[in-house]
């Protein structure tokens, strides 16, 4: 009975302790670096990131599972890859067309660079 609740605690970690989003997985990085070195200093007052102690003895993935649940990482990041994973098979199976991106920002980012850049030249020599 007791390797069931592991089980499912390993699963839902491995989807869902990283997040698919590299800005919100950033902000998690340095949340968790913030938190460990606080951790390190103040262990009675303040949890240790799930992510550092997965693997250790003393902590099976069920007690993984509930600090990330407690801290509010993993129901955020299940959200953000639930969504993620949704508009990518959207996508792949035809379901929703992808829109044309805007020429403009196109645009702006490639000639207005290159145009400063013949400028700069031109005054140069000239």
């Amino acid at each position: 009975m007791d390797r069931v609740p592991e089980g499912n605690a390993l699963t839902n970690i491995a989807l869902n302790l990283y997040c698919f989003d590299t800005k919100v997985q950033l902000r998690s990085m340095l949340k968790s670096a913030v938190r460990s070195g606080l951790h390190y200093f103040l262990p009675t007052f303040v949890s240790p990131v799930p992510q550092g102690v997965v693997g250790r003895p003393e902590y099976t993935m069920s007690d993984v599972y509930d600090m990330a649940i407690n801290q509010g990482t993993l129901e955020k990041h299940r959200a953000i890859n639930l969504r993620i994973r949704q508009e990518f098979f959207e996508k792949e199976m035809g379901m929703v067309k992808e829109k044309p991106k805007s020429s403009i920002l196109k645009y702006a980012l490639g000639v207005v660079p290159v145009a400063a850049c013949a400028v700069a030249i031109f005054v140069k020599y000239v």
